[in-house]
């Protein structure tokens, strides 16, 4: 009966890549014995994916950057939901839902909060207000939750010097993927796909799966691309994604005279097939959590050149699974490409290794089950605590 099972509210921003895809693989692998989940969030979030699970979903205006009437409407719309369906648990992810989800669940006094945070607060050309009121937010954030839960060790170790926080109270939980769904395709598959793509069938592949927004730092990667094409002259890039950026960073190839060797996607539902028919995974960001993209391509047995930002370096690890190179250079990343395409036999190596790693450090049943435990523990916690209460009264 539900009465007996855990009510539990995920609150969520719009999301999508892999925060999206983290959150979907939570509730849907959550114990249905044990947890009855609620999902409050706006349109372009995770509410239209969960039409037919046994999920109860509420569409909340939890938007991106600061709207006062609109954020102070969503807290009220929150706190009427925990009140109204008795949730037992808030769980907010990223710190725009933490904001909101945090002083919602303390306005209708629920009995536990928790936050996951995906990346790093700060976005790249924020104005003066902005980073004055992020930087309020990560001081603060921390006491609305009883448990943080970062992606990276990067991650967490920030949010315990800005944020003054317990060590106990801040837990770290790598991102994890499914790994039966990473399986390598055959060659045929693989044809087909150059051949929809428009690809030649025996060019070497370079592949960034990324949304085009300044922060994932492709404009790096195409200026890198021009030094790889005179070494590598039959090289491919692929540019996989949408955003704000795109038509900047197209007109920035059709100037750079190599329209012919990198091709832009869009946004591509068959990323896992792409990432199968591909030979080097390049991603170029200038800020990271722990990016699921980078686990598909090493669970598909792909080396990867990767900056060494966030929590990057606790994924790739350097000479062994693929290279790190720092941010904003292009020449770094052009060399390790050009290394990886002149040397099969070591890429195919570092792929291997990577594959390896994906499998034994970063599954996605492993995410869960740390994620349960967290839950688990909080619940006896709070058990604990409401005995003492009725032992002194």
């Amino acid at each position: 009966s539900v009465e007996r099972k855990l009510k539990i509210l995920y609150v969520v921003r719009p999301v999508a890549g892999g925060i999206k895809a983290h959150i979907l693989s939570l509730i849907d692998h959550l114990d249905p014995e044990k947890y009855q989940v609620y999902v409050a969030g706006p349109k372009n979030s995770v509410i239209e994916d969960l039409k037919n699970k046994n999920v109860i979903t509420y569409l909340v205006d939890v938007g991106e950057g600061l709207r006062f009437i609109r954020d102070i409407k969503a807290i009220l719309h929150l706190r009427n939901i925990i009140k109204d369906e008795g949730i037992f648990m808030v769980h907010a992810h990223s710190y725009k839902a933490a904001l909101l989800g945090g002083l919602a669940a303390r306005w209708a006094k629920a009995p536990l909060t928790v936050f996951t945070l995906h990346n790093f607060i700060v976005e790249e050309g924020a104005g003066r207000f902005k980073h004055l009121f992020y930087d309020i937010t990560e001081r603060f954030l921390p006491s609305m939750a009883d448990r943080v839960i970062t992606v990276s060790n990067a991650l967490r170790r920030r949010v315990i010097d800005k944020g003054k926080a317990e060590n106990s109270k801040v837990t770290m939980i790598h991102n994890g993927i499914s790994l039966r769904s990473a399986v390598s395709f055959s060659s045929r598959r693989v044809t087909a796909l150059k051949h929809q793509l428009s690809l030649p069938s025996k060019a070497p592949l370079v592949v960034t799966v990324a949304r085009l927004a300044p922060q994932k730092g492709v404009k790096f990667l195409l200026t890198a691309a021009t030094h790889v094409l005179r070494e590598v002259p039959n090289a491919q890039f692929l540019i996989v994604g949408d955003g704000p950026l795109k038509k900047d960073l197209e007109i920035m190839v059709e100037k750079s005279g190599v329209r012919r060797k990198i091709f832009f996607t869009g946004f591509r539902d068959d990323v896992r097939d792409i990432l199968a028919a591909c030979d080097i995974f390049v991603l170029p960001s200038l800020t990271e959590g722990l990016p699921l993209t980078v686990l598909e391509a090493m669970a598909a047995g792909k080396p990867v050149v990767a900056t060494a930002v966030g929590g990057i370096p606790e994924v790739v690890l350097d000479r062994e699974t693929g290279f790190l190179v720092p941010p904003r250079n292009p020449m770094p990343l052009a060399k390790a490409i050009s290394f990886l395409l002149l040397n099969k036999e070591v890429a195919i190596q570092m792929g291997m290794a990577g594959r390896r790693r994906a499998e034994e450090e970063f599954n996605l049943r492993r995410t869960i089950g740390e994620t349960e435990r967290v839950y688990d523990e909080l619940i006896e916690g709070w058990e604990e605590k409401k005995r003492e209460h009725l032992e002194e009264a």
